[in-house]
């Protein structure tokens, strides 16, 4: 599992929308408490999709960070 992790929640939300509307999914859900965030919230993706959604934020020019998640 990976987190997309964003400036503010409004951005966070704007991805969620545009990813989704790219047949992708993604949850919003809070930042895990053993990572600095400057936001609560953050997207959980699957971790084979990672390089799709890169390329959708980036190419929308989202400002963001990713990081993998282990249970």
């Amino acid at each position: 599992m990976e987190i997309v992790l964003f400036n503010n929640v409004r951005t966070v939300i704007k991805a969620e929308k545009l990813i989704r509307n790219k047949h992708f999914m993604c949850q919003v859900r809070p930042v895990p408490t053993t990572i600095t965030s400057e936001c609560g919230m953050c997207l959980e993706i699957d971790s084979k999709e990672k390089e799709s959604v890169v390329d959708i934020l980036s190419t929308n020019n989202f400002e963001f960070s990713i990081c993998e998640i282990t249970d």
